[in-house]
């Protein structure tokens, strides 16, 4: 606890891990059961996602179609998830709560799509000491490198922590839940039934849920999801999607529906999703091994405000050896609650090139506004160029600059 390694080759190992002096453990071929420390990993879905370290009881059943999993502890920690959107600095970044539970923590850099924020672009998951510290008493995270509002494509970037904290005076809550789950067919088919019941701090309330994952076809597959909850702090809530996703040789697409309440969730859900509406369809489809062609149409409406959103957009991408050419156009129309109009229509461009044995990159790319309103705050006239030189195959020198017009 006081003197422990780093940058070494130890590895710690727990064979009995339990923060109480009793550990035990059950298996058979088909079932386990488990008093000690767990992580219940309840992560296949999103909307009935509880994923969480805890002490208590656990145990699982796999049979051949039947998988039926519960766990069960009495615990003083309440679960907090905060999200921070990076602002190009290293920090310090504070979180919502105080004197954190030490090493209770999971930090993640997650960048999300522009547009649909519920899409994950890319997920890192940080070490401790070595990609940040942090202060557990002044709930305070600094990183090592700057985290970037976000990425090159303009897509947004955030620090999602998930952390425990003690409750006051250390008293005891019971946190206990269920899933069973029924398997489709030979593959990754599935229909489950969730329920989760916790009395602790943070996000108190109950949950109750049903998600299915369903391969039509090898190439097409279904997500469904219905969930309610019931929070102590917000009140009831619930939250639906139905997706439809196809994957072939050159065509791949996707249509959906998704809403979420603004009192939904128990703080293991994405809270960017809370009081939205948004159902779509995108697609793209590959002419050649040069040129593909990509559409994409959705409505997004805040349902606490009654703000809504049409997106239409088009793009092609041509390329030829060290060449990238791509061009397409945007629609926009939006409606706020007083009656505004944010209307905008963008051209898209971008041309990268490779030089000198692609040692050299060059590349522009950027989103015009061609009506010049710039009445849509999230769709300005903006443009970014960049070069990288690889002076080895070990160190790289690389240039940005973005411009904003609006």
């Amino acid at each position: 606890q006081f003197y422990t390694l780093y940058g070494d080759g130890t590895e710690q190992r727990f064979d009995a891990e339990s923060r109480r002096k009793l550990y035990l453990k059950v298996e058979g071929a088909q079932f386990a059961a488990l008093f000690g420390d767990f992580d219940t990993g309840w992560d296949r879905s999103e909307f009935t996602r509880y994923s969480r370290r805890m002490n208590g009881l656990q145990s699982n059943y796999y049979g051949t179609k039947w998988e039926v999993s519960a766990f069960a502890s009495e615990t003083e920690l309440g679960f907090y998830r905060d999200e921070l959107r990076g602002d190009g600095t290293s920090g310090t970044y504070r979180l919502s709560q105080r004197n954190l539970v030490a090493n209770s923590e999971r930090v993640r850099i997650v960048t999300r799509d522009r547009f649909r924020t519920e899409q994950v672009v890319e997920e890192v998951l940080l070490v401790r000491y070595v990609d940040y510290s942090i202060d557990y008493d002044a709930g305070s995270l600094i990183f090592k490198q700057p985290i970037f509002g976000q990425d090159q494509n303009f897509n947004p970037v955030f620090v999602e922590v998930e952390y425990e904290v003690g409750n006051e005076g250390g008293s005891k809550e019971l946190v206990a839940g269920t899933r069973i789950a029924y398997q489709l067919d030979d593959q990754d088919s599935e229909v489950a039934l969730t329920y989760i019941d916790d009395d602790t701090a943070g996000q108190a309330g109950a949950l109750l849920g049903v998600d299915m994952r369903w391969d039509m076809t090898p190439s097409t597959r279904v997500n469904a999801e219905v969930a309610q909850t019931d929070s102590k702090a917000r009140g009831a809530g619930d939250a639906y999607l139905l997706e439809v996703e196809h994957q072939s040789a050159r065509l791949a697409g996707r249509a959906y529906y998704r809403e979420q309440d603004d009192n939904f969730g128990i703080g293991q859900q994405v809270g960017l999703e809370q009081g939205s509406r948004k159902v779509g369809a995108e697609g793209e489809y590959q002419l050649s091994d040069q040129l593909r062609l990509r559409a994409d149409v959705f409505q997004q409406t805040e349902t606490s405000t009654g703000n809504q959103r049409l997106v239409v957009s088009s793009l092609g991408e041509y390329r030829l050896g060290n060449t990238r050419l791509a061009g397409g156009a945007r629609s926009i129309r939006e409606e706020v609650a007083d009656g505004e109009r944010r209307d905008a229509e963008q051209v898209t461009v971008g041309v990268a090139r490779n030089f000198l044995n692609n040692r050299l990159a060059l590349r522009g790319d950027a989103e015009l506004d061609v009506n010049g309103g710039g009445a849509n705050a999230d769709y300005p006239s903006r443009a970014v160029v960049g070069a990288e030189y690889r002076l080895s195959h070990r160190l790289s020198l690389i240039g940005e600059q973005e411009f904003g017009f609006g």
